[in-house]
């Protein structure tokens, strides 16, 4: 019993933190910022990537479609430029030290970028862009939705830690 309360505050403080984020994105970047403004999904939406973001960018539009309804236009280019109303998925120009598992997800009024160095790093810049919207995107059919927008936000993250696991010790 005495133990319950201590992880009952904590829960509490932890509730309290993730609503007072404007975005609870899971997990939390390490840098993150909030930017005015918001990129509206259309139908008209291309994705654009280079050849080796090509099976995150498939994913992506997938995923996209069966939320929306839309069908979005993957657009291959070994040089992909940032271009209005677009979606781009790079390897070009990705920060080396943000690690194999990184990324950079840029969202602005008029486009998203996804950069990172390899392709577990643009994956989870995918899970992240996924979050930002509505959760009806996880819908298996399209869900009517007033608009997909996504916020403004400019993060860089990468794994905290070397490895990825859980230790319990279950004889306590």
């Amino acid at each position: 019993m005495k133990y319950l309360s201590p992880l009952i505050l904590s829960l509490v403080a932890v509730s309290a933190f993730a609503a007072s984020q404007p975005t609870a994105l899971l997990p939390l970047p390490q840098k993150m910022e909030l930017r005015q403004g918001a990129f509206s999904l259309q139908p008209a939406t291309r994705i654009l990537t280079d050849r080796p973001s090509q099976s995150s960018a498939r994913f992506l539009a997938e995923r996209l479609r069966q939320g929306t309804g839309y069908k979005f236009n993957l657009v291959s280019s070994t040089q992909p430029v940032v271009t209005p109303g677009a979606v781009m998925l790079t390897t070009n120009n990705a920060k080396p030290a943000l690690g194999p598992e990184g990324y950079e997800l840029t969202v602005a009024p008029d486009s998203v970028v996804i950069r990172a160095t390899s392709q577990a790093g643009m994956f989870y810049g995918v899970q992240t862009l996924l979050q930002l919207l509505s959760p009806e995107i996880f819908a298996a059919k399209p869900a009517t939705v007033g608009g997909w927008t996504i916020p403004c936000v400019a993060i860089e993250d990468q794994p905290r830690f070397q490895w990825r696991g859980f230790m319990f010790d279950v004889s306590r």
